[in-house]
This record gives C-alpha cells, sequence and structure tokens, in this order.
C-alpha cells in the first residue's frame, strides 16, 4: 500500500464524482499522519543532520568525514552536542510534515478534478503530482521557515541559544522579521525540490511494485510484504530528494551563517552558487543520501501505518494503461546507463594495466564526488527496481485503472454486440473482487447519459443476467446490486420528466417480462417495476405540450436510435432462428418452487406458439433457450392472441355440431404368435432364388 497512493476502492463517492469526497476530519487524519511521520523521523535524525550541516560550513578544501567531525562536536560540545537544534526541528516538521502531505492529498484530488475526467487526468498525471507536490510544499515551507532558520542558526553558531523560544527571541530583536525569512528562497529551491522526489518518485516506485506484485502475492506475503515495499519504495524516493535538493541546502546553511555578502535572497544565492563552485556544492552528498534516504522510507512507512490506526482513508491512485511498460524501460535504461558510466569511470576493470585513480600516475577527477553520488542514485534506483521487477512480472490492474476502462468501455457502449462483450468482460474478469466498483461506474453512466445510452447501457445489464456464457457465479455476484437498484435503473431508463422516454418504455417492458420467464429476480419485485412503468407510461402519455416541447430531440440522435434498433431486432431474429438450441429441463430452469414445477405454469405464463415443446425419456417437459426467446417474440409481435383461439374453437364447434360422431373400430381378437409369423409369411411376395438374384455367384 502506497503511503502516498493508495487505493480508493471501497471509499465512499459522491455520484458522479472523480475522485473520493474528503471531509474535514479525514484532512485532520491526513494532518495527523503527515506530522507524526515528519517529527518522528527528522527528530530521529537530528544528530546526522548537525554532523552534515557541520561539515558544509567548514572552510573550502576541507576532508572531514562524518565519522571525524562526529566525534570532533562531541569531545568539544558533549553528546548533547549532537541533539542541537532538536526542538525546532520537531515543532517545525510537526508543522510542516501535516501541511505537507495533507496539502498533497487536497492538490492531488483537486488536479484529478479540474482535470475534468478520467483520461484528462491520466494524460496529465505528472502534471498533477507536480503541481500538487510544489503547492503544498509551499505552504508547509512558509510555516516551516522561521523555525528552520532558528535551528540552523542554533547549529552553526555554537552557544546561540539554549532553546527554541531563547533562538526566536533573540533573532526577532536583532534581525526582525526579515532575519527569519532571509533564507525563504533558498528553502523553496531546497524544499520544494525534495517534495518532488519525494512524493513523484514515490509514485513511480510503487507503480513499479503494482506491476512487478498481484494482489495475490501482496495477500500471501502479509503485513511483512506491505512493510518491505513500503520502505524501499521510500528508499528509492530518499535519494532522489536529496540529489534533487542538496545544491540549495549547501547554500542554504551559508545563507543562514551570514554568506553572501549584501543584497537580496537571491543575489545571495547566486553568488554564494559562485564562490562555492560546481564541486562545492555537492559536498556532503553522500552523507546527505544516506539520511534522507532512510528518513523519507522511514516517513512514508510511519504515515502508512499511523494513518491505519487513526482511520486515515486511502489516497487517490493515478495510472496509466502502459505504465507497467514504460516503468520496465525506465528501468532498462537506467541500467545501462549506469554499465556504460561504470566502464568509463573504473576502465580497469577492463585493462588491468591501467593504474588505479588514486595512483601517483594518474591525477584524481576533482569531479569525483559528484560521478560517484549519481552513480550511488543510479544504482539504488536500479538495484531497487529490479528486484521488484523480479519479484512478479504478471499482475492485475489496480482498481484505478480497472474503472478508467471500464468507464471507457461504457462510454463506447451501442446496438452492437462487440462493445457490449468488451464491456462484459470487464463485468466478469473483475466479478470476484471490483463488483462493486464496476457495478456503480454502470449506475453513474445511466444518470449522466442521453435517452439512446441509456437504454444500451440497460442491454448491457440485461446481458449481464441472460447471457448464457456467463457462469452463474458472476451472476450471483452481480444480483444482489441489481436488486438493490432496480428501481433506480428503470427510473432512469425511462425518466418521468423527458417525452421522449417512451422509446426506452417497450424495451424495459419486455426487458422485465423477460426477467419474469428466467427468474432473474423475485417475481414480486419484478411486478412491481412493471407497474411503475405501467404508471410511466400514463403520465408520459398525458405530459402537457408545453413539457413536451422542453424535450429537445436532434435529428442526429434519432437516426442513430433507428439504426441500434434496427441493430437489436437483426440480432433477435438471429437469437431466434440461427442460434443453435441448448437444453434445459423444467426443473433445471424453472427451479424447486412448487409453483414452478406446475406443468401448467409455463402456460399461463405464456401464449401460445407455433413451436411445441419436447418431452423427454422420463416424461420431463423439455424448454431450449431458443423456445423462449421465440415464446417472447410470438407473444410481442404476434396479433395471434388467446381471443382468437377462442372464436376458433367456436367455429369448430358450430362446424362439426351436426355430424355424426365417428365410429369406433372393430375390435380384433389377439393373434397367437405363430399364426402371426405365418400371416406375415404368407403376406410376402416368393423370393426368387440365390442364382437369379446374383447371377456372378452362380456354379
Amino acid at each position: 500500500m502506497s503511503a502516498a497512493s493508495t487505493s480508493s476502492a471501497g471509499y465512499k463517492m459522491e455520484p458522479g464524482a472523480l475522485t473520493s469526497n474528503f471531509s474535514v476530519g479525514d484532512y485532520a487524519r491526513f494532518f495527523a499522519s503527515g506530522a507524526l511521520c515528519a517529527t518522528i523521523t527528522h527528530g530521529a535524525m537530528t544528530p546526522v543532520d548537525v554532523v552534515k550541516t557541520r561539515i558544509q560550513l567548514e572552510p573550502k578544501g576541507s576532508k572531514a568525514s562524518m565519522l571525524s567531525m562526529g566525534r570532533q562536536i562531541i569531545a568539544s560540545e558533549g553528546p548533547a552536542g549532537l541533539l542541537t537544534g532538536f526542538g525546532p526541528t520537531a515543532v517545525g516538521y510537526l508543522i510542516q510534515g501535516g501541511a505537507k502531505f495533507a496539502g498533497y492529498e487536497f492538490f492531488k484530488k483537486k488536479g484529478v478534478d479540474l482535470a475534468g475526467s478520467h483520461e484528462a487526468a491520466q494524460r496529465y498525471r505528472q502534471a498533477i503530482y507536480l503541481g500538487g507536490a510544489a503547492a503544498a510544499e509551499l505552504i508547509a515551507t512558509t510555516l516551516l521557515t522561521p523555525l528552520e532558520a532558528a535551528r540552523i542558526r542554533m547549529v552553526s553558531e555554537r552557544g546561540y541559544a539554549k532553546g527554541l523560544v531563547s533562538a526566536i527571541t533573540r533573532m526577532g530583536a536583532e534581525e526582525g522579521i526579515r532575519g527569519f525569512y532571509a533564507g525563504y528562497a533558498p528553502i523553496l529551491c531546497k524544499q520544494i525540490p525534495y517534495a518532488i522526489g519525494q512524493f513523484v518518485t514515490n509514485e513511480w516506485a510503487h507503480t513499479v511494485a503494482d506491476s512487478a506484485i498481484s494482489k495475490e502475492d501482496r495477500a500471501k506475503y502479509g503485513k511483512a510484504g506491505e512493510v518491505t515495499i513500503q520502505l524501499g519504495c521510500g528508499m528509492v524516493a530518499g535519494v532522489a530528494a536529496a540529489v534533487l535538493s542538496h545544491p540549495a541546502d549547501t547554500l542554504l546553511s551559508k545563507i543562514n551563517k551570514g554568506g553572501g555578502g549584501q543584497g537580496s535572497a537571491m543575489t545571495k544565492l547566486i553568488r554564494l552558487a559562485v564562490e562555492t563552485g560546481p564541486v562545492g556544492i555537492w559536498a556532503g552528498l553522500g552523507t546527505r543520501v544516506l539520511m534522507t534516504s532512510f528518513l523519507v522510507s522511514g516517513q512514508f512507512l510511519i504515515y502508512a501505518q499511523v494513518g491505519q490506526l487513526i482511520g486515515k482513508p486511502p489516497g487517490i491512485e493515478i495510472r496509466s494503461d502502459s505504465e507497467k511498460a514504460k516503468a520496465v524501460w525506465s528501468v532498462r535504461i537506467n541500467f545501462v546507463r549506469l554499465t556504460c558510466k561504470c566502464r568509463r569511470k573504473f576502465p580497469r576493470a577492463r585493462n588491468p594495466k591501467i593504474p588505479p585513480p588514486d595512483s601517483p600516475l594518474q591525477p584524481r577527477n576533482p569531479r569525483s564526488t559528484l560521478h560517484a553520488a549519481l552513480l550511488i542514485f543510479q544504482a539504488t534506483s536500479t538495484t531497487s527496481s529490479l528486484f521488484l521487477l523480479q519479484c512478479k512480472q504478471m499482475a492485475g490492474m489496480d482498481p484505478f485503472q480497472v474503472r478508467l476502462r471500464f468507464v471507457s468501455a461504457l462510454q463506447r457502449v451501442n446496438a452492437s454486440l462487440p462493445t457490449i462483450q468488451k464491456a462484459l468482460s470487464f463485468v466478469v474478469e473483475h466479478a470476484a473482487t471490483l463488483h462493486p466498483e464496476l457495478w456503480e461506474c454502470i449506475t453513474d453512466e445511466l444518470k449522466s447519459a442521453s435517452i439512446n445510452r441509456r437504454i444500451n447501457l440497460l442491454f448491457l445489464i440485461d446481458a449481464i443476467f441472460t447471457d448464457e456464457t456467463l457462469s452463474a457465479t458472476v451472476r450471483s455476484v452481480y444480483t444482489p446490486h441489481l436488486e438493490r437498484d432496480l428501481y433506480l435503473i428503470f427510473d432512469l431508463a425511462v425518466p418521468e420528466d423527458r417525452w421522449n422516454a417512451l422509446l426506452n418504455l417497450p424495451a424495459a417492458t419486455k426487458m422485465i417480462s423477460s426477467w419474469k420467464s428466467r427468474f432473474v429476480l423475485e417475481r414480486g419485485l419484478l411486478e412491481d417495476v412493471e407497474k411503475m412503468l405501467e404508471v410511466r407510461r400514463a403520465a408520459l402519455y398525458a405530459m402537457s405540450p408545453e413539457k413536451r416541447r422542453k424535450t429537445v430531440v436532434e435529428a442526429g440522435d434519432m437516426q442513430r436510435r433507428i439504426e441500434e434498433d434496427r441493430e437489436r431486432h437483426k440480432r433477435l431474429r438471429e437469437r431466434a432462428w440461427i442460434l443453435p438450441a441448448t437444453a434445459y429441463t423444467s426443473q433445471s430452469l424453472f427451479g424447486t418452487r412448487p409453483e414452478q414445477l406446475d406443468p401448467t405454469y409455463l402456460t399461463r405464463t405464456q401464449t401460445a406458439s407455433p413451436r411445441a415443446e419436447r418431452d423427454d425419456v422420463d416424461g420431463d417437459r423439455v424448454w431450449t433457450t431458443q423456445d423462449l426467446d421465440f415464446s417472447h417474440m410470438w407473444e410481442e409481435t404476434s396479433d395471434f392472441n388467446d381471443d382468437d383461439v377462442e372464436a376458433i374453437q367456436e367455429d369448430l364447434k358450430l362446424s362439426w355440431a351436426n355430424q355424426p360422431p365417428p365410429t369406433q373400430p372393430t375390435p380384433q381378437p389377439p393373434i397367437h404368435p405363430s399364426r402371426a409369423q405365418e400371416r406375415f409369411s404368407a403376406s410376402r411376395p416368393p423370393r426368387e432364388p440365390a442364382s437369379m438374384r446374383h447371377p456372378q455367384r452362380a456354379p
């Protein structure tokens, strides 16, 4: 489960909304989870951050390492010196972490909603990620800057203040409000790339993990697998965040120490960048990569676990159809680049005669630190990605991707059979896990579709419960949803406020009749809907001319409706006359209820059909799907009804009233078997000799 990108399946959504409807309490849980994860991780990293800041503030050309600087701080200030600035760090990142994580979820949701559709959100997902991370970090940084300035001043100047309050008081008295925001621009230059690397890379890492590890494997691995994925994705995101934000972090430390001379913050930033140089600006990168990778991975882990404890809702997912292929190719490209760089950087691996870089015969490369940092970043990202991809290559789509593609299939549903079959493929494939989401997509499309599209979606629902290629298990999964939303579906298919809803009324009525004969739902529920449709028919015919004129029907819609109805009638004729019949016994088709086992039950519910039923060996009536379909079509299209049957019977009675009754045949006595054989032999003509019948066999 992604800390910043988790599944939104199962969370409550408003009708027609693209994303989950988060309340104020939900954002409070986002804030609390982010505040705790940032405070705990940054507080635990205070000693490492102190050592890193002291290394950055050392004179140019200093060779101080992390271990030597730590020993120097303990020797001069004691162990408490490693905790310098813990108060500003805890308070500052309590506010900053909560605002950043909650803001990222807020702006990401707004970005998806502003996109207007799932396709647009998928197309511009990188812009949504970047914009959400940058906007959230801008707000969080504005709150963090005064506390961060006080922390750096306490770390860089020994004995500056004893605590956070005294440091803020001294800075306010000496420098005023401007002193707190002296490094605001460098902080933005540091924190915004940091947030972008943190969140965007984490989204990418989870995309690779989702593509490599299926839901079955996640369930098999349990909690340990979930924690491993969160830590691994966080490590990759931490490396990216450290590399992107390290130059600004170095300049920020120098500005807060008073460097840069006079002028605005940007002027100081440019002047310090020139003075530091392209090599010095990357000083301490290895230490910061180590610190940030553990820090960010711990943040995402704590954010997810604390969120589960306090009931934090899942975030918003944005996935593309080709995300897996892109992730795989990205890993392969990074691996090739890493191999080429390693061969150029360490040529002795190919030619042992070339002296190593540290030998006197070959001068040391001044940019070795930068190259080593880039190699570390690429090696970490590539190794992590390859490890995730090797777990499993095949995996199912995530819920957002399934919903996105299913909505796209629903928008293309018309009277043609291929469009219905494509939508049915999603219904069958994800029936076990995502049936609530798929059914919700159908009802949402019904609410926003036109009259023509609503009848197409109604036929799709009919196919779910009447298509013989679908198993009974799939139907049983969707039956509770149909029973719950039965009135809503037919109310949307035949709305009472649109005059052109009369176009959908005959098809809806026939569908209810078909469901009654197939026992899709309880007969009482279907009869109630049938009565509702009759009331709707009367209300539509009684609609005033003023209301009728408000319903505007385009000529193109009418032409499209005619073509779709023609296609449906053509398919109905093919189904009734061409398709082979599949036999069902009356017991298997009609269930075990006594009224359904009554031999006259079908006679009471079906009118006469020119096709007679068949009987099997046991006398059980056998009806086929073709019989039922033909009976429905005969009932709906034929003018021959029960009144005609009664009239024919009356005519027959009148025609044969004066005729004498037919004479009964004279009963014959039984014949003994031997006499019957004699009579049979006598009745046969004499047989010719074999020589005459087969001349070639004659001797």
